[in-house]
């Protein structure tokens, strides 16, 4: 089976936020994308394979983020 998709999320924070020399409101809008492969061997025993895009911008670009990550797990079950 195939699975994949897409989120999206925003924070606003009350109060301001001084950082780096600078006061104002904290706002960061979310992006978060998975694509994952799944294989059934048995029933009791399967594999999982992806790729996951999360993305973060803020209001000060200093925590602004980027992140890729690859995965594979097995899971068995009694």
């Amino acid at each position: 089976t195939a699975n994949a998709g897409l989120s999206y999320g925003h924070d606003a924070y009350r109060g301001e936020l001084t950082y780096g020399g600078r006061t104002k409101n904290l706002k960061d809008d979310y992006i978060t994308g998975p694509l994952a492969l799944q294989y059934k061997f048995k029933e009791w025993l399967e594999m999982d394979t992806g790729y996951l895009f999360s993305r973060r911008e803020s209001s000060f670009p200093e925590f602004d983020y980027t992140s890729n990550s690859l995965f594979l797990r097995i899971t068995g079950s009694l």
